[in-house]
């Protein structure tokens, strides 16, 4: 079984679910960057507790193939690079694909999914933000990470995943973190 699989079953016998919003890559928090992005807002409740955050996919989660003939690569390309910006924008593949080399993958004749965001993401993604209170400072977590200590954005994300890992942490007891760190580690 895939490790995917196994956070998502645990996810299950811990009654932990997950809900997501899809956000508009123009409306998002990363609408400033120079890639677009699928973003979204999600909740993660696990019993009476709950984190309501901002999540991002960068766009190489959208499945596409480029199907070969005899079209120019930056013609493929810039088709491409327009039906990326659609999924970013609307959170949806276009009713039609009017791009003749472009097509969603299928996987096992199957039609692919559009890419949500899953609870064993998430709960990575989470688990990954709240190593911040592993830190004695911020200029110890800076150095680990590769950031300027005196930097205003650093300091602004080390202050956002404090606030993560504080009410993450709440969420669990004790065996279903250490549970949760095995299952984790590896993924």
């Amino acid at each position: 079984m895939s490790q995917a699989k196994l956070i998502q079953e645990w996810a299950e016998n811990n009654n932990v679910t997950l809900s997501s919003v899809f956000v508009p890559f123009s409306t998002s928090r990363n609408r400033l960057e120079n890639h677009p992005s699928l973003n979204y807002i999600v909740v993660l409740q696990c019993g009476k507790h709950s984190i309501n955050t901002e999540y991002m996919k960068g766009c190489g989660h959208i499945p596409l193939k480029t199907l070969s003939n005899n079209d120019h690569k930056s013609v493929v390309e810039r088709e491409k690079n327009q039906l990326i910006k659609y999924c970013c924008e609307n959170g949806k593949f276009p009713h039609a694909f009017r791009y003749s080399n472009i097509k969603p993958k299928n996987i096992i004749g199957k039609p692919v999914k559009f890419p949500i965001p899953t609870v064993d993401e998430v709960l990575y993604s989470l688990y990954i933000d709240s190593d911040v209170l592993n830190y004695r400072s911020f200029s110890e977590w800076a150095e680990s990470f590769g950031y300027d200590d005196d930097s205003i954005k650093a300091r602004e994300i080390y202050d956002a995943c404090q606030k993560i890992a504080v009410v993450f942490d709440s969420m669990f007891s004790k065996q279903q973190k250490e549970e949760l760190q095995e299952l984790l580690q590896d993924y």
